[in-house]
């Protein structure tokens, strides 16, 4: 594992082993089928199959299509290493998970502009902007592949099924997510409900949160930076230190 603060190497062996490649890609056909059906079945993503130029005047049905469009083109940019390493990165994915959710969000209220929609679109942008802050603080916009998609290809199979992988799961599948757990934003864009003492707790308890997450993340990162500064000290680690990772303070209770 890299970061800003130092790097360890990924000696820890699971405690099941992993899935074989056709696991994968049946888990990732199934995922994107249910989700593909729930969205044809009840939201008006349906109207786009006989007119897709129609999709374009309905906030929520454009969206879908420019996510599908953010899945192939992200897909098309991880090959670019093909030809230098003999495999593509995807690790650009990682690094949109904390910006697109927001930018959505906006996207919903600009088209149809309601006070609970620009309440979330507030929101998300202070889950995303602190997010991708303290990512870029610990070296996630530095380049360099996500360690995880390297330990993932020696896994049995992988190694022949990768790109295919890569485009179901990791470009398709996980962009469908995050338009997944969005769209609540897109049901408030259309929705002309006033906001009530039940959206004020919610917003209240949601900020509680986002402070405790913001508060673990620091303390993980005061952690780490000791840790590899003793480690290039050569100082005695100590219990705290050896065991590699926080086990204490707000961190205990909100790993993420």
């Amino acid at each position: 594992m890299t970061s800003l603060t130092g790097s360890t190497a990924a000696t820890l062996s699971g405690t099941v082993a992993p899935p074989t490649v056709q696991a994968a890609l049946l888990g990732s056909v199934v995922q994107i089928a249910t989700l593909s059906a729930v969205w044809l079945r009840y939201t008006s993503v349906a109207s786009c199959i006989p007119d897709p130029r129609g999709c374009w005047h309905d906030p929520w049905a454009r969206q879908v299509l420019i996510t599908l469009t953010i899945c192939l083109s992200l897909w098309l940019l991880s090959l670019r290493t093909i030809r230098s390493k003999g495999t593509s990165d995807p690790s650009i994915v990682d690094r949109l998970w904390s910006i697109l959710p927001w930018l959505y969000c906006w996207h919903w209220y600009g088209s149809a502009p309601t006070p609970r929609g620009l309440l979330l679109a507030t929101l998300a942008s202070i889950w995303g902007l602190r997010l991708t802050a303290n990512f870029a603080r610990k070296g996630g916009f530095s380049g360099g592949e996500d360690y995880r998609w390297a330990e993932i290809r020696t896994w049995p199979g992988f190694d022949r099924g990768w790109e295919v992988f890569n485009l179901l799961f990791i470009c398709g599948f996980q962009q469908l997510v995050i338009l997944a757990f969005s769209s609540p934003a897109a049901a408030a864009a259309s929705s002309d409900v006033p906001l009530n003492a039940l959206d004020a707790a919610a917003t209240a308890l949601y900020l509680l949160l986002l402070a405790g997450e913001a508060t673990a993340d620091r303390q993980m990162m005061r952690f780490q930076t000791e840790k590899y500064r003793r480690l290039r000290a050569k100082e005695p680690l100590g219990a705290e230190f050896g065991r590699g990772f926080l086990c204490s303070g707000l961190w205990r209770y909100s790993r993420h």
